[in-house]
């Protein structure tokens, strides 16, 4: 039977992508990817795909593609790599990938999160930090009451943001009595050459509108 690589392809710019990542994607006979809809995937691996067989997903049908790779090959002799963007260990639904490929060997190649770009940016320390996603993963009131009690413990905040925006969290910190002049970054297209950043407060984004797969950091006076 063939294998499964989770393959971590970074944030967007082909420069991101590391060796083990072009490694595993060239042993591979089948690509599973996201549309360029969706994802920048297509773009970033566009010169290692070429001869091979290739599945799109977007946000309506991903689950149903994974399920029918997983059911077309089982017990074949193809190697099948998942292409996930950033790292498949943070906010990838990696639970969900080994569930369905339960019958398969799967090994996860790490990649480069936008959360570690976003935390270089911000010249901030990852271990001072708390990552939450708002990525379509369990109850969104949970996880923005949990953002406040680590920001309120003195973690900077790095946020993948998806079904809440950053200015709804700058609104919502705010409504807690978090100081509105808090200090922010949201980062769109990173590592890519449409790369923007903003700098500034809570108040200043709350009216503002962002990409929905930004990257926000809250940043802790606690920890400066």
């Amino acid at each position: 039977m063939g294998k499964v690589y989770i393959v971590g392809i970074g944030p967007g710019s082909p420069k991101c992508l590391t060796v083990m990542a072009i490694e595993a994607i060239k042993k591979s006979d089948v690509i599973v990817a996201w549309d360029e809809t969706s994802s920048y995937d297509l773009k970033t691996i566009q010169g290692l795909i070429e001869g091979k067989k290739l599945y799109l997903q977007n946000g309506e049908n991903f689950v149903k593609v994974y399920e029918e790779v997983a059911q077309e090959y089982k017990g074949k002799n193809a190697n099948i790599a998942l292409i996930i963007t950033g790292d498949p260990c943070i906010s990838s639904g990696i639970k969900h990938l080994t569930r369905i490929f339960k019958d398969y060997e799967i090994e996860v190649v790490s990649g480069i999160s936008s959360v570690q770009i976003a935390a270089a940016r911000a010249k901030i320390p990852i271990e001072d930090s708390a990552i939450i996603s708002f990525h379509h993963y369990g109850d969104v009131e949970e996880r923005k009451q949990e953002l406040f009690d680590l920001y309120k413990h003195g973690r900077h905040i790095i946020m993948l943001t998806g079904e809440i925006t950053p200015d709804e969290i700058a609104k919502y910190l705010i409504s807690k009595g978090v100081d509105e002049k808090t200090q922010v970054l949201v980062c769109e297209n990173l590592t890519l050459n449409e790369e923007r950043i903003f700098k500034g407060t809570l108040s200043q984004i709350k009216d503002k509108s962002f990409s929905p797969l930004s990257v926000t950091v809250i940043l802790n006076s606690q920890k400066q």
